[in-house]
């Protein structure tokens, strides 16, 4: 397999988990505030990366601190804003509504390279925007003429979708490498100290 079709795949599945937190997060939504959600979240999760942190023996690269600031703006958006604003809006519209607008993720992330990575797409990729912009439009529309209250919940999803795409961009701009494992456990340390 070639080096693009496997980035597919992974991105594929990655998309595939995404998803699962929809259900998750409508469920946590019932019961819980975002914040205590969220911090609790990665209270749970940082034990477990530490680990296997420690089984494996991951280590750190040498970050300057310009990789430092973007790694913190990374757990800000993409960890503690996407869960947060997520199950805020899953608290206000239904768990198809925000599954359908998650789906906008790769949308998301293509406009925002266009926008601030000066990235130039090709016809399919413009495509692709415009026609999951159409349906989110489609689907937010119907969803406000059944019931006005799932607007603001539709919003404060796509909000969750912005914070994930500039958490996807953000790790572009990273000088030095950083072995995933390592990301996932400072992701969460660090989000576990902004949420507290």
């Amino acid at each position: 397999m070639n080096r693009t079709l496997q980035g597919y795949c992974c991105l594929a599945a990655a998309m595939a988990l995404v998803g699962s937190t929809v259900v998750a997060s409508k469920i946590i939504a019932a019961g819980l505030p975002p914040f205590s959600a969220t911090a609790l979240r990665f209270a749970l999760a940082l034990p477990c990366f530490a680990v296997l942190w420690k089984l494996t023996g991951a280590r750190l690269p040498r970050l300057a601190w310009r990789d430092w600031l973007l790694l913190a703006a990374q757990a800000i958006a993409g960890s503690v804003g996407y869960t947060t604003l997520l199950i805020a809006g899953l608290q206000r519209t239904s768990a198809v509504d925000g599954g359908v607008i998650l789906g906008t993720l790769p949308l998301v992330s293509a406009g925002i390279a266009i926008a601030l990575l000066g990235e130039r797409p090709g016809k399919a990729t413009l495509l692709a925007i415009a026609v999951a912009a159409a349906g989110v439009w489609l689907m937010t529309r119907s969803g406000v003429a059944q019931d006005g209250g799932t607007l603001p919940g539709n919003a404060l999803v796509l909000g969750a979708v912005l914070c994930e795409g500039l958490f996807i961009l953000l790790h572009k701009r990273l000088r030095a490498p950083v072995p995933p494992l390592a990301l996932s456990t400072l992701m969460v340390a660090i989000g576990l100290a902004v949420c507290l």
